[in-house]
């Protein structure tokens, strides 16, 4: 929804104001957290408890979790900041670009739908694996696109559902993957490339257009 009205909000009052009006959104969400439901953390000893006699750390299972939300979010980042550039870059005018670059979020929905409603028969390392398969054919789909039409659609909606699963499936996969009783050490430890691949992806310069020029400055 906020590609198309940022985009508005641009045209019709200039970006401090689009930004002026987020910020209101923002301060208006805020009491939402209020309605989040409160309830008892769990004890040092129901934790010890659930992890008790669980499987050691595996070292193959550690950096393979480690290389997989490190390279999501580094994709993550990098497109979510170019995506309405680069697909002006691969043919798409302004408008096109906008309007899909809104899709990843109609994905990333649907495909979170699905998994609520696939309920438990799939679990998180085999959810974990199609995700993957969705955004691998996304960007393949990605390196077809010539202007608007159905392979640019099954671009973004990949990317979106692909991703969106992932950032799902990698707070539940550590639970299946690790003792229990050590989850949050261990996640937090794990996670943490992801954040510096994320500072590392590109965001100051769009892509190139294949005339050669700079695509438009919209991410």
């Amino acid at each position: 929804m906020f590609w198309p009205l940022g985009h508005l909000l641009a045209e019709t009052c200039g970006w401090r104001g689009g930004l002026l009006a987020y910020a209101g959104l923002a301060l208006a969400a805020a009491p939402l957290c209020l309605t989040i439901p409160s309830g008892p953390a769990p004890t040092p000893a129901a934790l010890g408890a659930a992890g008790r006699g669980a499987d050691p750390v595996r070292p193959a299972a550690a950096f393979g979790f480690a290389v997989l939300v490190a390279a999501s979010a580094f994709l993550s980042s990098g497109l979510s900041a170019h995506l309405i550039g680069l697909l002006g870059a691969l043919g798409l005018p302004v408008a096109a670009a906008v309007g899909l670059a809104a899709l990843p979020g109609v994905g990333q929905s649907g495909a979170r739908l699905a998994k609520t409603l696939a309920g438990h028969r799939i679990g998180p390392l085999g959810l974990g694996v199609l995700a993957s398969g969705v955004l691998l054919a996304g960007m393949i789909a990605g390196l077809a696109v010539a202007g608007p039409g159905a392979i640019a659609l099954i671009f973004v909606l990949a990317y979106g559902a692909g991703n969106g699963v992932l950032t799902v499936v990698r707070g539940a996969q550590p639970m299946v993957l690790f003792p229990l009783a050590s989850y949050a050490e261990i996640s937090g430890r794990l996670v943490a490339p992801s954040f510096l691949a994320a500072a590392f992806a590109p965001r100051s310069m769009p892509p190139r257009s294949r005339s050669g020029a700079r695509a438009p400055r919209w991410g």
